[in-house]
């Protein structure tokens, strides 16, 4: 059994305003995770049912698989172009392969994983900027949009095809 030598979080946490949550919490994991024995007993501590911490297997590609590149860079803005293709090239290097559906991953697990690390550094974002300036007005916002993006892929997860 790990032992965690840090602070357990408030036990009011719960009541403090959601800037207040987000700051303590990001601080308290922040500072477990300084340790390899504390990312172990932070993942240990996380339900391994749920779908933020679920791992997969590398995807495999099998005869109904496609490519998702054409469809991503047809449906990005122009100014992302070049990012998403990037992206992409980076699954390459890092997976052996591009995204492709039917890849024998659970998709919106992986989206789900993704739009929780996005909400996490928006929230940080956020607190970082001074408050009641545009650039903090527009964090803002963005951490309430992607709070949605969350809860809507985590519905799909619980709906059937």
């Amino acid at each position: 059994m790990l032992r965690i030598d840090r602070e357990p979080p408030p036990a009011d946490l719960a009541l403090r305003p959601r800037r207040e949550q987000c700051r303590c919490l990001s601080s308290w994991v922040a500072n477990v995770a300084q340790t390899a024995d504390g990312i172990r007993w932070l993942a240990a501590r996380a339900a391994d049912s749920s779908p933020a911490v679920v791992t997969q297997d590398a995807p495999t590609l099998g005869p109904s698989s496609r490519p998702v590149r054409g469809e991503a860079l047809g449906l990005a803005f122009a100014s992302m172009v070049a990012d998403v293709d990037r992206r992409l090239a980076l699954g390459r290097a890092r997976y052996g392969v591009e995204l492709h559906t039917d890849s024998g991953r659970d998709l919106l697990v992986d989206a789900y994983q993704e739009a929780l690390d996005g909400y996490l550094y928006r929230c940080a974002a956020m607190m970082e900027a001074t408050e009641g300036t545009a650039r903090h007005r527009l964090l803002r916002e963005l951490v309430l949009r992607a709070r949605v993006d969350c809860a809507m892929l985590r519905d799909l997860m619980g709906s059937t095809p």
